[in-house]
């Protein structure tokens, strides 16, 4: 038996290395180690290997919820939560919560926000949005009795326009 037929194939080698080199950018970014080489930190961005596997508070990112309170005319108070009929669209508009302190334009978003809800209640006089995040304390802190909760991060209130009003805005 010739000894270069033990060798496995040049693309098995291949295969194996490059699952290594993934491996242990991955335990680069968990050990806060720099990516050596431009293309190495170019690859970790792209697959992810980059990123530092933080499972616990306060590093994880926090859920939140948005919900709304509308007042209509009967004096009936409604309470949703931000929800469509479409799952994806679902999924966007929770991915817009979580981001919607960067954003820079809360105003606005609420806005279009309770313009929707104001556009699924005829009779609501009024709509008041409070946007919450779940904090999760750090495990010491937990061990000491503090407890995860909801937080108040955004409150808005906004009240129906009488129709001769809203149609002296419109341009």
């Amino acid at each position: 038996m010739h000894p270069t037929s033990l060798l496995p194939p040049p693309r098995h080698v291949l295969a194996v290395g490059a699952a290594l080199v993934h491996l242990l950018l991955v335990l680069c970014s968990v050990l806060h180690v720099p990516h050596p080489g431009r293309p190495l930190r170019f690859y970790a961005q792209w697959s992810g290997a980059d990123r530092q596997y933080k499972f616990f508070a306060p590093d994880i990112t926090p859920s939140v919820r948005v919900t709304f309170e509308t007042t209509l005319e009967s004096g009936e108070r409604v309470r949703e939560e931000l929800r469509t009929a479409d799952d994806v669209m679902d999924v966007r508009m929770y991915c817009l919560s979580l981001n919607f302190h960067l954003l820079g334009g809360q105003d606005d978003i609420a806005r279009a926000w309770a313009a929707k809800v104001f556009g699924r209640h005829a009779t609501a006089r009024s709509v008041s949005l409070r946007m919450e995040e779940f904090r999760l304390p750090p495990l010491a802190r937990y061990h000491e009795g503090q407890r995860p909760h909801w937080a108040e991060r955004y409150q808005a209130s906004f009240e129906r326009r009488p129709a001769s009003v809203a149609q002296a805005v419109r341009p």
